[in-house]
This record gives structure tokens, sequence and C-alpha cells, in this order.
């Protein structure tokens, strides 16, 4: 009976330690596919991409999937997924500044999130490549939600 009751409870803390670890990845895992915030570049045409709670890009929307074509920057940070979006854009001649030049808005419920990535984008964002190299491209924050 002793052995019985020891392998019962045995198997109650696999069991627990089971549920505890497959609670914590689907958690995880939620986490990771929830959109948190929307960055776009406004540019034309204009690009939103869909990032998550550890600001990787999970979707990205333009009007023109042309633009895009020869560009995967799923599941990357965003300010790399910007960075290369925008380096194809001016390589293959998509760049057009306009009189108020390339912005980046940022939008996010998250107000302190939305501040950090607002001013990593506009620490490390440049244009490196083409006719306007050098530039550096202005974010901007803005809170709320979708």
């Amino acid at each position: 009976m002793k052995r019985l009751l020891t392998f019962l409870i045995k198997l109650m803390c696999y069991a627990f330690l089971f549920a505890a670890i497959f609670a914590a990845s689907a958690y995880g895992g939620y986490m990771y596919i929830r959109p948190s915030g929307y960055v776009n570049l406004n540019s034309t045409p204009p690009i939103s991409y869909t990032v998550n709670s550890f600001n990787r890009v999970i979707d990205v929307n333009t009007e023109n999937k042309e633009i895009l074509k020869g560009v995967n920057v799923n599941h990357k940070n965003i300010v790399d997924a910007v960075q290369i979006t925008i380096d194809f854009m001016a390589e293959s001649g998509y760049l057009v500044h306009d009189s108020s030049g390339l912005t980046i808005s940022v939008l996010s419920s998250d107000k302190d999130k939305a501040g950090s990535m607002t001013e990593r984008l506009n620490n490390e964002i440049q244009i490196r490549k083409g006719e306007y190299a050098g530039e550096k491209i202005k974010a901007s924050l803005v809170i709320g939600t979708e």
C-alpha cells in the first residue's frame, strides 16, 4: 500500500510539472502570435508591420505586394525589418522622397514599450543606399489602440 501511495504521489508531481511546462509554453506561444503594436513606414505605398510582444514582425501589409516580393522580414526584430525594407526599397528604386520625407509611426497601447521602440527606430534607422544615403528617418509615437 505504501508503494502505491508513493507511486501516486510521484505520478501527481510529474503530472503537475508537465501541466506547468505546457501552460508556460502555451502562454509564450500566445504572446508570440498576439499583435501588441503596429509600425507604419509612411512611404509610397505605405507599409504596415504588425509587431508582437517581443518586438518581432508577425505580419507585413502593403498595397503593392511587388515592393516586398524579394524581402522576408517575418519573425525579425522590427528595427532590422524596417532597415531591410528601406535598404531594399532604395536598391530597387521604390524609395521616393516627398516634401515631408519618410516617416515611421509606432502605434501601441503600451506607452513605455512604444516609447522605447520609437527611440530605437530613431537611433538606428537610416537610409544606407541609393540616392538618399545617409539620411535619417524620423519615427513618431502614436499612443492608443488599433
